[in-house]
């Protein structure tokens, strides 16, 4: 799960994970992310996670969004991304589901290495491996979803990388067998 660690001097101060599809960070008392801080906007800005990935919006903050030192009225997030509220840094840190088990399992570093990139490797599979999985011939290239390309499983929160995984292979399997009857009706 995919968390915003609030620091401030380099200081760690809390961890917020993202549970909710909407996380608002700001001064005000419902924000997920709260900075009780007169120089943080009441909603200073807002992460909405979107098709697979999250990005962080400015919402109406006085000073306007800064993300890794830039101004943005928008970004879209990527592991280690600082964005700027006030005097505070919320750097976002992407966690698998895998990622928040392992923490405290007792594993060695280099067990928890070893899992990670065990997990990672079953869930970045192009829709060919996808198809080869299911068993299906994989569809032309011209009809695959460019999505399918940028589906990023480690980001779902609260959804296992296994039922992303298979919903993806479900859909080339799908398309494959839409062109299949779409080439036997054309004959």
């Amino acid at each position: 799960m995919s968390e915003l660690i609030v620091t401030l001097k380099g200081r760690e101060l809390s961890r917020v994970p993202i549970t909710k599809t909407d996380t608002a960070i700001g001064r005000d008392a419902s924000s997920e992310v709260r900075i009780d801080n007169l120089g943080v906007s009441r909603t200073h800005a807002v992460v909405r996670y979107r098709e697979f990935v999250f990005r962080v919006f400015d919402h109406g903050s006085a000073n306007g969004l800064l993300v890794n030192g830039q101004h943005a009225d928008g970004h879209l997030l990527r592991d280690g991304d600082e964005i700027q509220v006030g005097k505070f840094v919320v750097v976002y840190a992407e966690r698998g589901l895998l990622g928040a088990l392992e923490d405290n399992s007792g594993r060695t570093d280099l067990e928890n290495t070893r899992r990670r990139s065990l997990a990672d490797a079953t869930t970045h599979l192009s829709p060919a491996e996808l198809a080869r999985i299911s068993s299906l011939p994989p569809p032309p290239e011209e009809l695959l979803i460019p999505a399918i390309e940028r589906v990023r499983p480690a980001e779902a929160p609260g959804v296992s990388k296994v039922v992303v995984a298979l919903c993806v292979a479900l859909g080339v399997a799908l398309i494959a067998i839409l062109v299949l009857v779409g080439m036997l009706l054309g004959k």
